[in-house]
């Protein structure tokens, strides 16, 4: 007999507008899969939630901070420390994350993109028939993330090699003014996301300046 409804383990983890109908398994696999949120799992992947925190008083700004502070020997998190370019390269930043979600999707159905999630991630969750489209479109993605990233890097540090003193001290002021730009916009597109790619510059270059502590 021909069952039309399938079980609700294979349902995508990412919804899309096609109509299936499912099943609630009563099999091993169907009670796993109901008893694990993707979405849940991937809530403490991304930094904290707009709303959730005044500006720097998360745990990370409150690390960071007096890091920064020793090495430029300034006040971080001034709001006048950040300038037009901020908001430009966040707003280029946010427009190619929207442009990655809608064009590496494996749905062939036009309104379903990739959530931002699976950006961070570098993998696509939506199930897919066709393992090798799969695989391209992943790739893909990643390349086109991985050429945003390093586009972003040059933009707010340069290119650091061989990088002399005063270009680190001058690469960690700017990107510091990203993070606190960042932390007072928290309602924008994408925040999360562009911050941790700031979050890893700024520890990349605490790193060089020999700050960080030993863990």
């Amino acid at each position: 007999m021909f069952i039309k409804a399938k079980p609700d383990w294979h349902c995508p983890e990412i919804p899309n507008s096609c109509h299936v109908d499912y099943y609630k398994s009563g099999s091993a696999l169907g009670h796993l899969f109901r008893g694990i949120d993707i979405h849940e799992v991937l809530d403490g992947i991304l930094i904290a939630s707009p709303g959730e925190a005044n500006p720097f008083e998360d745990v990370i700004s409150r690390i960071l901070a007096p890091l920064v502070q020793s090495i430029l020997n300034t006040i971080p998190g001034g709001i006048q420390i950040w300038n037009v370019q901020t908001e430009d390269l966040h707003a280029r930043y946010a427009s190619e994350m929207q442009f990655i979600c809608a064009t590496h999707s494996v749905s062939t159905s036009s309104n379903t993109w990739l959530s931002k999630e699976e950006i961070v991630l570098g993998t696509i969750l939506a199930r897919c028939s066709q393992p090798r489209w799969h695989e391209d479109c992943s790739h893909r993605m990643r390349m086109h993330v991985e050429t945003l990233v390093n586009y972003l890097r040059v933009q707010i540090i340069g290119v650091l090699s061989p990088p002399t003193v005063d270009q680190l001290s001058d690469g960690l002021r700017h990107a510091w003014a990203m993070w606190s730009w960042g932390q007072y916009h928290q309602e924008e597109p994408f925040i999360q996301s562009f911050s941790l790619v700031v979050l890893g510059l700024i520890l990349e270059l605490l790193e060089l300046f020999g700050v960080l502590p030993d863990f």
